[in-house]
C-alpha cells in the first residue's frame, strides 16, 4: 500500500469583511503545520448584494498572496472559497468568474452547512483547545454570518452531531443598526435592539440537554480583536495570552469601546478602520449567542475555515 505523502496548501477564504490565507503543510497522518498567514481588509458586501469592484480587488489580495506563497513554498495546491457575501448576494455567481478569471486560484462558493463543517474541523485541530469534555460547541462569526456547530472529538476524529448558519454577521448587523451611528458614535438605545434581533435568529438552535458537558470555543475577527486587546493590556501578545475569554470581560469591552467614534477606536485598539466600524455589531452578536447557549466563557482558537480546508482530502468535492 502506497503511503500518503504530505501535501502543500494555500487555502483561502474570501469573507464578506477580510480576505484571508493560510499556507499550510499537511502531513501524511492529517495534521496540519501552518507555514504562514495572511489577512488583507477587503469588505466585498454592500447592502443586499456586492460592491462594483469586489470581483476586482478580490482577484488582486488572491494574485498577492499568491505571489507571497510562492517566496515560501515551492508548489502548493490552490483551494479558494467565498461565503456569505457571495452565497447571498444576487451576482455572486457571476463575481466568481470574474474572480477566478483573473487569478489563478478556481473560486468555488460554499454553503453555510459546508462553510460551518470547515470551520468546525479547523478548529478541533487546535492542539491549544481543552481536550476534554469530549462534546465541542464552535462558532464562526465572520461578516455575513454566524456558524454554529456541535460535535464530538475522539482521538483525531470528529463527529458532527448539528451544524447551522445564521444570517447574523458583524456587517450584517451594522448595517441594519447602525450601532457606530450617522457620524460615528455608537447609539445605547441599538443594542438591545440588535442583541433581541440576534437572539431571535438563534431560537431556531435546539440547545443540549441540561447537565451535558460541553466546552464553547470560538473564532472570527471580533474574538481575535478582543484576546488582542486582552492581551495587550496585560502587557502580552496574543499568541501566548490566555485562549480563554469571559463574557464580563466582552461586555465590559463593548461598554468601554461605545463612546468612541471609529477612527478613535480604530487608533486606541490599533485596528484597521475597517475591523474597528463593526466591532461594536460583533461583539453584540458574540455575547448574545453566549447568553443564548448559557455559556460564561468562551476558548477562542485562531484556526477556522482555512485549516478545515487544509485538511479537506478531496477539495473538488466540497460544495
Amino acid at each position: 500500500m502506497q503511503e500518503a505523502k504530505a501535501k502543500t496548501v494555500l487555502a483561502v477564504d474570501v469573507g464578506s469583511n477580510t480576505t484571508k490565507c493560510l499556507l499550510a503543510r499537511k502531513d501524511a497522518g492529517g495534521i496540519v503545520l501552518p507555514l504562514w498567514e495572511a489577512s488583507k481588509p477587503n469588505r466585498i458586501c454592500r447592502g443586499a448584494g456586492l460592491s462594483p469592484d469586489a470581483a476586482l480587488r478580490t482577484a488582486e489580495c488572491i494574485n498577492e498572496f499568491v505571489r507571497l506563497a510562492g517566496e515560501r513554498a515551492g508548489s502548493f495546491e490552490i483551494r479558494c472559497v467565498g461565503t456569505s457575501a457571495l452565497r447571498s448576494a444576487p451576482d455572486g455567481e457571476l463575481a466568481a468568474q470574474k474572480i477566478s478569471q483573473n487569478c489563478p486560484a478556481k473560486l468555488k462558493i460554499i454553503s453555510g452547512q459546508t462553510e460551518a463543517l470547515l470551520s468546525f474541523t479547523g478548529a478541533a485541530s487546535d492542539p491549544a483547545l481543552p481536550r476534554t469534555p469530549a462534546n465541542l460547541l464552535f462558532m464562526d462569526i465572520g461578516g455575513g454570518s454566524l456558524e454554529l456547530v456541535c460535535g464530538k472529538r475522539e482521538k483525531e476524529l470528529t463527529h458532527l452531531l448539528k451544524r447551522q448558519s445564521f444570517p447574523i454577521g458583524a456587517v450584517r448587523l451594522e448595517e441594519r443598526f447602525s450601532l457606530s451611528g450617522q457620524n460615528g458614535i455608537p447609539q445605547d438605545e441599538k443594542i438591545s435592539e440588535c442583541e433581541s434581533f440576534c437572539l431571535n435568529a438563534l431560537s431556531e438552535w435546539k440547545l443540549p440537554p441540561a447537565g451535558e458537558d460541553i466546552i464553547l470555543s470560538g473564532s472570527g475577527g471580533a474574538l481575535s480583536a478582543a484576546r488582542i486587546i486582552c492581551a495587550r493590556a496585560a502587557g502580552t501578545d496574543a499568541q501566548s495570552s490566555s485562549n480563554r475569554l469571559y463574557i464580563n470581560k466582552l461586555e465590559a469591552l463593548l461598554k468601554e469601546m461605545l463612546p468612541l467614534c471609529v477612527d478613535e477606536r480604530a487608533e486606541r485598539y490599533s485596528m484597521d478602520r475597517n475591523r474597528a466600524d463593526i466591532l461594536p455589531a460583533a461583539l453584540v452578536c458574540v455575547i448574545s449567542a453566549m447568553k443564548y447557549l448559557g455559556q460564561r466563557e468562551i476558548f477562542h482558537t485562531f484556526r477556522s475555515l482555512r485549516y478545515g480546508l487544509a485538511l479537506v482530502d478531496d477539495f473538488s468535492s466540497l460544495k
